[in-house]
């Protein structure tokens, strides 16, 4: 594990997996890490693509960090979601998976939503232009080939559409 000196940065959207509490909760300097950190996956001798059933290759080991944000959008797209459990709580009651997004959403003594969408969809950006659609060339997206999004870009993009639209939908209503 590297030294903390340096924040590890996530390699899905580029961000820092360092969570500034300043940013949260204005006049304290405390951080932490948060994510999948520095994790590590090896290949075996059957996965060798094309030589065997898999993905990875034999005795390659691939490293890499996540932030917080790209873990939940990770998990959130799973077939069979994760459970949820607590370290922190005598209970050990395992829970159904929610995404941030849910939780925020639906939970009532959650304070600060507005900063945590404006984190969750900045860094949601930052995973579309990695698909391959920016701001510069977001224009070009029309009658173009050449910036096609790929499936997963698209349904990432829908699905916040559809968190946005709910939230602003609940502060309607409570107007």
């Amino acid at each position: 594990m590297r030294p903390l000196v340096e924040a590890p940065k996530c390699n899905m959207c580029g961000e820092s997996c360092m969570l500034e509490q300043d940013a949260y909760r204005n006049g304290t300097d405390n951080c932490s890490v948060g994510g999948l950190i520095d994790c590590k996956v090896n290949g075996g001798y059957d996965s060798t693509p094309g030589n065997g059933r898999g993905a990875l290759d034999d005795g390659d080991t691939y490293t890499f960090s996540l932030c917080e944000f790209c873990t939940d959008w990770m998990f959130s797209r799973f077939r069979i979601p994760p459970t949820m459990g607590s370290y922190m709580f005598a209970y050990d009651e395992e829970r159904v998976f929610k995404s941030a997004d849910q939780r925020v959403l639906e939970d009532d003594w959650r304070t600060m939503k507005e900063e945590y969408f404006m984190e969750a969809r900045r860094r949601d950006g930052l995973r579309v232009n990695y698909c391959g659609i920016n701001s510069a060339d977001s224009e070009a997206l029309v009658g173009s080939t050449r910036l096609a999004p790929s499936p997963l870009c698209l349904n990432l993009v829908f699905v916040k559409l559809q968190h946005i639209l709910y939230y602003l939908i609940r502060i309607f209503k409570k107007n």
